[in-house]
């Protein structure tokens, strides 16, 4: 079995970071559009803290599952791509949840 070249380890890295950030960008879509509805139901408490408690969770558990894979792959410079995108994410999302209006 070959090792793959630099140039396919580059491209390897951008892919798997233009899929996290693209998940990431979905769920932070969703986030605001729930945010925006809260802003119109009035008298009930809101969502958006909940559902971005809830994508903290997907994010976090994701980075550990995937990059815990890479790392037994041996493939550790995926594995960091994936634990600062989608932690980074999961952090985000940590902060809206804890956001006060």
């Amino acid at each position: 079995m070959h090792e793959p070249s630099t140039g396919q380890k580059a491209a390897a890295v951008v892919l798997l970071l233009l899929a996290d950030l693209f998940v990431v960008g979905c769920l932070l879509w969703g986030y605001l559009w729930t945010g925006w509805g809260d802003g119109w139901n009035e008298g009930h408490p809101p969502e958006a803290p909940r559902l971005a408690r809830e994508f903290m969770w997907y994010l976090a558990g994701s980075a550990v599952v995937t990059a815990g894979a890479l790392i037994a792959f041996g493939r550790g410079a995926y594995a960091a791509v994936q634990l600062v995108v989608l932690g980074g994410g999961a952090a985000l999302f940590a902060a809206l949840a804890t956001r006060t209006h």
